[in-house]
């Protein structure tokens, strides 16, 4: 079997300390996941399963890690959090001075700003929503973490977040290279728009969806009742899976609107006469990247995009105000921070446990620049560079999204 290096985690060097704690499957050698499951030829492309290792480049009681959460709130934070410091104290941690928290993302490493965390401080806000570690942005450099990550004599560095937080993680293993140092970087994939490369689901998309669903019924209900037009703008400046699956389940919508497929919006205002004139109102879901394409000022000015869907709003309000007599209102909302700052879901708790526990694994055996991430059934190593190499995005022409078409008879 040929493997391919570009999809192969790297290790810090060879692993000869015994796991003292062995599981039965345990792993004698790393497996190989495919990287594309409907391939049938010998030599293609694998990642390294993620799993509990015989052999371990750190010793799980001495090891000291840091762990940060950087980038936006997710659903399942705190639940990654606690996976993770329950793991290592499961290897026999000696002194909760091993285990600390950076407080504010790559902020608080770049200041020296962390507390300790221990099993029974994490486990009374491990099904909290949003992160007790918080997450911040601030100005830092690379070098500067890295220093402080050797002047706290780290081990292993756990960065819980999307695709901007696994950059500086990159960046961080980047510089330790140079310096020579054995710091294991090791990424945990949180966001809600669920835009990470290969990475079925990641933790906070599921409950994200959930929230959404609820918020699209709740407002259909306003808009039916009142024969009203209504716009909800959720998440999504470059993908729009959340607005996408939140459309499709709910069952109340009547046009959504992604980044991905670029609409003219004259049809789609001409769809909306049709389908007020049929039902007496209607619900448009859009995600916040499409509102840009849609004003073609914005389109053009970035500085435009953050009031997009306002104007877009204000697109509707206009065009309708006239329409049959004027008997139609046009009505908004932006719920995009109440669908996310919840407690996780049933899914996102199950993938949060794992995925924390399979960070301390992969990080006590030494990989590195790698992230943990649940895809084509297994979980496994993907090395960052590859992860963030570009934007996961909705394939609008995949049974899914014809499925969502066919629906809602959108063209």
């Amino acid at each position: 079997m040929t493997l391919q290096t570009k999809f192969i985690t790297e290790r810090l060097g060879d692993c000869s300390i015994e796991n003292p704690i062995p599981m039965k499957c345990i792993f004698e050698q790393e497996n190989y996941i495919l990287v594309n499951n409907f391939v049938t030829d010998s030599d293609k492309d694998y990642f390294i399963e993620a799993g509990q290792f015989r052999k371990l480049y750190f010793a799980p009681t001495t090891v000291r890690v840091g762990i940060l959460t950087a980038g936006g709130n997710a659903p399942g934070l705190n639940m990654v959090i606690d996976s993770i410091v329950k793991r290592q104290f499961n290897y026999g941690i000696r002194d909760k001075e091993q285990v600390r928290a950076y407080i504010g993302g790559y902020k608080g490493l770049s200041e020296g700003n962390f507390i300790y965390l221990t099993p029974q401080e994490t486990d009374k806000y491990a099904y909290e929503a949003c992160t007790r570690i918080k997450t911040a942005r601030g100005n830092f450099t690379v070098e500067k973490l890295v220093d402080n990550l050797h002047v706290d004599k780290i081990d292993i560095l756990y960065t819980i977040g999307g695709n901007g937080t696994l950059h500086w993680a990159s960046q961080i293993y980047q510089e330790t290279q140079k310096r020579g140092l054995k710091i294991a970087i090791v990424g945990g994939p949180k966001t809600m728009d669920n835009d990470i490369n290969y990475a079925e689901c990641t933790f906070g998309f599921r409950t994200t969806v959930d929230n959404a669903v609820r918020v699209i019924r709740d407002f259909h209900k306003e808009t039916e009742s009142q024969d009203r037009i209504g716009l909800i703008q959720f998440f999504g400046a470059n993908s729009g899976f959340v607005a996408l699956h939140a459309s499709y389940v709910s069952g109340e919508v009547d046009y959504v609107i992604i980044p991905e497929r670029k609409e003219d919006l004259n049809e789609v205002l001409r769809y909306i006469e049709k389908r007020v004139k049929k039902n007496g109102h209607a619900l448009i879901i859009v995600a916040e990247g499409a509102s840009a394409h849609l004003i073609p000022e914005a389109e053009k000015d970035k500085s435009l995009r953050k009031v997009a869907f306002e104007k877009l709003v204000e697109v509707f309000k206009d065009h309708f105000a006239n329409f049959q007599n004027g008997n139609y209102q046009t009505f908004s909302l932006e719920p995009k921070y109440l669908i996310r700052g919840t407690e996780p879901n049933s899914f996102d708790i199950d993938l949060c446990k794992i995925t924390g526990k399979l960070m301390v694994e992969s990080g006590l055996a030494g990989y590195t620049n790698c992230v943990v991430n649940y895809w084509c059934g297994h979980y496994v190593l993907v090395p960052i560079p590859l992860a963030i190499k570009e934007l996961k995005l909705v394939n609008t022409e995949g049974y899914y999204y014809e499925s969502m078409i066919a629906k809602y008879s959108l063209v």
